[in-house]
């Protein structure tokens, strides 16, 4: 399957592409090769619709999330999110959001 994965999954759209800047390899996810197909999936499913759609993953929360999704980061977050953490880009609210991922 290879990175051509990743990169068919994310193409045509803007979050897509940003997806495609983030270093995976410096998060707590890894490499998108070495992502379990579960995860893999869950990325394309995330990029494939026009719904809103954060994808979630791991004890750190690292974050991925579609172009429908980015109005709810708003214009401060949107830039900073791909790849970080949930729970971090969320910190002024996680009190409230946090027992819901756990």
């Amino acid at each position: 399957m290879g990175a051509q994965w990743f990169a068919r999954a994310t193409a045509g759209t803007e979050a897509g592409a940003l997806a495609r800047e983030v270093d995976w390899a410096a998060t707590p996810l890894g490499h998108p090769d070495t992502w379990p197909t579960t995860l893999r999936i869950c990325v394309e499913m995330c990029f494939s619709t026009r719904f809103p759609v954060l994808v979630t993953w791991g004890p750190q929360y690292t974050q991925i999330y579609n172009d429908a999704y980015r109005p709810m980061l708003g214009s401060t977050k949107h830039l900073g999110a791909m790849g970080a953490s949930a729970r971090d880009v969320w910190r002024e609210v996680w009190g409230q959001l946090g027992p819901m991922f756990d």
